[in-house]
């Protein structure tokens, strides 16, 4: 089962997402949820470690980040909170 990290937690305008056991072939996506599970931000994952931009997301508070990969069938997700 594979995890991740992402800091800084609180963020400001970006995260590094830390994924050690990425397949770049297997399709990983990266979304940014609000609190009703709407999706804000959308990203395929193509490498172990990325920096994801969060500077156009105007509204702080609590969110949820989900990293679905496909190939291993889950979804895992970690609460952030933006500070605006």
């Amino acid at each position: 089962i594979s995890d991740f990290e992402v800091y800084p937690n609180p963020a400001d305008n970006q995260v590094t997402i830390d994924y050690p056991n990425l397949n770049p072939t297997s399709g990983v996506v990266v979304k940014l949820l609000n609190a009703l599970g709407q999706e804000v931000v959308s990203s395929a994952l193509t490498t172990s470690r990325m920096q994801l931009d969060l500077s156009g997301i105007t509204s702080g508070g609590m969110y949820y980040l989900m990293v679905v990969d496909p190939e291993l069938g889950t979804k895992r997700s970690k609460k952030i909170v933006l500070q605006r």
